[in-house]
């Protein structure tokens, strides 16, 4: 079975039952394209509850923090797309990077497979997803990585750029896992990076 990240199934908590009720007597307006991601959206922030991260709000904070030192010129598809085809053609991202404040768990804890959650939890086959632009992105960078050993980041930052379409960037879901994505990739531009950071020539 292909995966959308990992996930490690847990018994949900009460809150968490109250809250995924709601959903889905609130998913019943949704499309069948929002019903599935607001449900992936369940088993993603459930995963990070248990190691006492609320994820969403997490990367809220970071995208309002990418968008005031205009690495991110809003929280638009555009936007993000703007970024991605950026970052397909840089080495890191451009410092200054004042962010020092990272979550271990978002940082290094994936969740082990997202699909199981929603099998067991929602009884909703993978199969519902093989439409989606996100999950054909996935795939092909499944694939690609597959292929080599060392895949450069920038051709994945161009296959999201390319190959995810706007209406799903607008879904939280896929922004909270693109979201994650730059978290850990910001990280590395701060620290891992071959250069020094006040070493920046034209």
């Amino acid at each position: 079975m292909e995966t959308l990240g990992s996930f490690s199934l847990h018994t949900m908590r009460f809150s968490s039952f109250i809250f995924v009720v709601f959903l889905l007597c609130a998913c019943e307006n949704e499309s069948e394209t929002e019903k599935l991601y607001s449900l992936l959206q369940v088993c993603h922030d459930e995963f990070y509850l248990d190691y006492g991260v609320k994820a969403s709000d997490s990367l809220r904070v970071f995208e309002s923090h990418l968008i005031e030192q205009k690495l991110l010129f809003n929280n638009s598809p555009t936007a993000y797309k703007t970024l991605f085809r950026k970052l397909s053609k840089e080495l890191y991202f451009t410092p200054p990077l004042p962010m020092d404040n990272f979550n271990n768990a978002l940082l290094y804890r994936n969740p082990e497979d997202l699909f199981q959650c929603m099998e067991e939890t929602f009884h909703i086959d993978s199969s519902a997803f093989i439409h989606l632009s996100y999950y054909k992105a996935s795939k092909q960078i499944r694939e690609v990585m597959l292929e080599s050993e060392e895949v450069p980041v920038q051709s994945i930052f161009e296959i999201y750029a390319s190959q995810i379409n706007e209406e799903e960037y607008a879904m939280p879901y896929v922004k909270d896992a693109l979201l994650l994505f730059l978290y850990r990739w910001y990280f590395t531009s701060k620290y891992d990076r071959s250069i020094p950071l006040e070493i920046e020539e034209e």
